[in-house]
């Protein structure tokens, strides 16, 4: 039996998953430059000092995505400005565009 990827599959058995919930993903709120260390979301985000995150690539090379740690995050309403603990080796795009009547 095949199911892809990305699935946690069981036959006859429990899974039981423990932790606390957290912030998995948000929206980066302006474009990130190449060599930039920080970052603002969108939304706010609980993530704090030594977290590991993956930023997706906004290309079209899968191998733009990078993964860093969190240096510090501190929010502000409802954004959270994160450091992390090297520069961006690539842009990372962030816009909204609407096309035509809503």
């Amino acid at each position: 039996m095949h199911f892809g990827n990305k699935v946690i599959s069981v036959n006859n058995s429990k899974i039981d998953v423990h932790g606390k919930p957290r912030d998995v993903w948000t929206y980066i709120k302006e474009t990130v430059k190449v060599g930039g260390n920080s970052f603002t979301t969108k939304t706010k985000v609980d993530w704090t000092s030594g977290d590991l995150i993956v930023v997706a690539a906004t290309g079209y090379e899968m191998d733009e995505a990078e993964t860093f740690t969190i240096v510090k995050c501190e929010t502000t309403g409802e954004e959270t400005t994160c450091e992390i603990d090297k520069p961006f080796k690539y842009e990372h795009y962030s816009a909204s565009e609407t096309y035509g009547e809503k």
